[in-house]
This record gives C-alpha cells, structure tokens and sequence, in this order.
C-alpha cells in the first residue's frame, strides 16, 4: 500500500509506485512467472497509525477500498491471483505490526483487538467484490495466522486454555465463510458449554 498510497488516505496514487509494479509483471510475464500479490503484508502507513489509530478506526475501510480499486484496475490483465490481507488474525497478537495501532497493547482490551480485526474482515469482503467486478476471473483470498498450541499438562484447564488458543487462531477463517460474526461466537459458546459441561452462566460473562 505505500508504494501507491504513501500516506493510506491520499486523493490520488503515487504513479511512480504504480509504474514500477508495471515493470515487476511485465518482467514477470516474461519469464512465465505467475504472480500471486498480498494487498496488504505489514505496512499500514505510519500516518494511518498516527491520525486514525489503524484499524481500530472503520475510515480504514474506505481507504482500503480506493486503494485495491486503484491496484486491481491497473493490474487486471497482469495479476489473476490476489490476497486481502497476510495473516489477518495477527492484529490480535501483534497490532502495531499487523493493523497500525498505535495504542499500547496493554492498553487494548479484546473489544479493541477484535473490532480492528472485524474491520479488516469487513474489508476483505468489500476488496473481493471490487476484484470481481473488475475482473470476474480473479482468484481472491485470505490468509489466517496459525501456530500449535500445547498444553503443558493433561490437566482439563490447561487443555482449555489451548482450545481457546486455537480458537483465536481459527475464528477469523471461519468468519471469512460465515460472515455473522456475532452468530458464529455464540454457536462455538454453545458447543464449548455443551462439551465441557460447564455452567451456562459462563456464556453471559
């Protein structure tokens, strides 16, 4: 995004950035190279982090979308593979890094980290139907952050704490299918409580 928007709410793109990926592909082309392009790997514009606090603000949204709308119309017929974001789910784990939010993590609370994530999701979706509607050939994804988790015992807390853990890694693929997020939680609370046996007040804290 900085080499075509270096501050992420310009006007207009920066047509030297735009030329030079013009050169990526066509050299690319050249050799039978098949491009496949992530729209967005780690480099919000630092003047997103510093006036909209990243993607904890839903303006990103917008600027997202003049942005893929300007990427995806000049790369039509030299790009066919695409993806929204890397590892979307990291913003949970690594804000600053992932999503530009310049707030201290610990002074984020999961509603903070989980709106920012909605955002991004809610982006993902807006960017694969400008792609479409530019090209109904495009391939477009997303691309989840997954790591193993091990609990240190065979202790049902401890195993607890990994399907929580597993689950922050996993939401976000499921959301990207699914697409209510509110509905989706509920239906995991439900199976955790039914699972586990726990007490139905623990889906109302």
């Amino acid at each position: 995004m900085v080499s075509y928007f270096p501050n992420g709410d310009d006007a207009e793109p920066n047509e030297a950035g735009l030329a030079f990926y013009d050169k990526v592909f066509d050299e690319l082309a050249k050799y039978g190279i098949e491009p496949l392009v992530t729209l967005s790997h780690y480099e919000t514009p630092l003047n997103l982090a510093r006036e909209y606090n990243g993607w904890t603000n839903r303006k990103l949204i917008g600027f997202y979308e003049n942005y893929v709308r300007t990427v995806f119309t000049r790369y039509k017929d030299k790009v066919k593979y695409w993806l929204t974001f890397n590892e979307v789910n990291s913003v949970l784990h690594a804000p600053f890094m992932s999503g530009g939010i310049a707030t201290p993590m610990e002074e984020l609370s999961k509603q903070d980290l989980y709106q920012a994530l909605h955002h991004e999701l809610v982006a993902s979706a807006s960017a694969t139907k400008i792609g479409h509607d530019i090209n109904p050939d495009f391939k477009i994804g997303c691309m989840v952050l997954a790591m193993p988790a091990y609990g240190m015992t065979a202790n049902p807390l401890d195993q607890l704490a990994v399907h929580e853990f597993e689950n922050q890694n996993y939401l976000s693929r499921i959301f990207m299918h699914v697409g209510n997020i509110r509905l989706t939680l509920k239906d995991i609370s439900k199976s955790i409580v039914l699972e586990y046996n726990l007490p139905l007040a623990m889906m109302k804290s």
